[in-house]
């Protein structure tokens, strides 16, 4: 009986997008009349849908500690490294936070650009030991280079370097370029970071404030299709990337040496941004099981957590992340089927989705907020054996 009920209602695989492929946008006024919210970690365990519309578990201010990739090994990094992120490395991340007296744990494995296969493959091999030494409760998070998603950003407080390449270790011999251009974007500790780009003028853009690093001096450069809070942001960043005083230039009265630095004047993109797009997602909820001997996923419409069965896995597609719900029972083939169905999924979707998309995995009873939050009335206690039963008066039959 369970069965039929539980397969009356899903479309399959091969109708999965049907409907609107991409998320309804509705289109905000100016830049400057976006309102930033101000974030309250707080309000985030109370009100799960707030991390997930956020997609933060909290603002960032719990334990991280964090280790770089070394002869395929972890190795601690130093604390004045911290926030520094270095394109030809590889870093592990485990950041520890509390709901109630409960620790919660994310696991984020950051993948430079440049870092060799053999690192990328001892990144993902180091987080299953770290997994497994926390129980498999880590929630983990692969972190492409370019694609460090807000909760990352928050933990540095706007202090987060992302260098093309390179590494911090110690035994590092190359010297960076005496010349750095770094473009900073953000508006606040929980959306900021300075990403070097090519120091050429032609990779200047009139929306961010960019950091031009010399062997003489710094400067901090302001596009006219900034904010103020941008320009906060960038003084602060601009101060862990160099020690020394800084130069304020505004777009349009570069001093010479500035065009020099920058091997000479160039055209860049210098249009304002007149609006940001604000996505409307609809979260879809798809059962993925090889119950029938091939693989398959059902979309679950209107879901809840009823839904999420325990001896299956089921992918929850919020369009900027997909997540990853292994149930506790689930049979080897099906977790090692899921991951290459998300990746297949995103592959495959007309919308043309981003196939670098953050796949995200997260394992029965140890869910984020930033994934309850998308189910109405999560019950954090359903799995646990606590339940709460309720007070059955003898008049209850009346």
């Amino acid at each position: 009986m369970a069965e039929e009920h539980h397969h009356h209602h899903h479309h399959h695989l091969e109708v999965l997008f049907q409907g609107p492929g991409r998320p309804k946008t509705h289109t905000v006024g100016s830049v400057a009349k976006v309102e930033q919210v101000k974030f309250d970690a707080t309000s985030m365990h109370v009100k799960p849908q707030v991390a997930a519309q956020q997609k933060m578990v909290d603002d960032g201010s719990g334990e991280v500690q964090v280790w770089r990739i070394e002869n395929l090994e972890l190795v601690p990094v130093d604390s004045k490294w911290l926030g520094h992120f270095y394109g030809g490395d590889c870093y592990l991340l485990l950041y520890t936070y509390l709901i109630g007296e409960k620790q919660h744990y994310l696991l984020y494995v950051w993948q430079g650009s440049q870092a060799s296969q053999d690192e990328i493959t001892a990144s993902a091999y180091q987080a299953v030991i770290l997994d497994q030494k926390y129980n498999g409760e880590p929630v983990q998070i692969r972190v492409p280079m370019g694609k460090e998603p807000p909760h990352l950003m928050s933990i540095f407080k706007g202090r987060m370097v992302v260098y093309q390449g390179g590494t911090s270790r110690t035994n590092n011999l190359e010297t960076g370029p005496s010349t750095r251009l770094f473009q900073v974007q953000g508006t606040g500790a929980n959306n900021t970071k300075a990403f070097e780009v090519p120091a050429r003028a032609n990779f200047l853009n009139s929306n961010d404030v960019f950091v031009l690093k010399t062997q003489s001096c710094c400067y901090l450069w302001c596009g006219k299709g900034c904010s103020g809070d941008e320009r906060e942001m960038a003084k602060m960043v601009a101060d862990t990337i160099s020690r020394t005083e800084k130069q304020v230039v505004v777009e349009g009265q570069e001093p010479a040496n500035f065009w020099m630095a920058l091997g000479g004047k160039a055209p860049y993109a210098n249009t304002k941004r007149l609006q940001e797009e604000n996505l409307v997602i609809t979260p879809r909820l798809f059962e993925c099981s090889n119950k029938t001997g091939r693989f398959l996923a059902t979309e679950i419409p209107d879901f809840n957590q009823d839904d999420l069965e325990e001896d299956d896995v089921f992918l929850l597609d919020v369009w900027d992340q997909v997540f990853f719900w292994i149930g506790k029972h689930a049979n080897e083939e099906e977790k090692k089927a899921a991951a290459t169905t998300a990746q297949e999924y995103l592959k495959t979707h007309p919308s043309g989705r981003d196939p670098e998309t953050p796949i995200i995995v997260v394992k029965q009873g140890h869910e984020p907020p930033t994934f309850t939050g998308w189910f109405l009335a999560w019950d954090p206690f359903k799995w646990s054996g606590i339940h709460v039963v309720p007070n059955l008066s003898p008049l209850s039959n009346n």
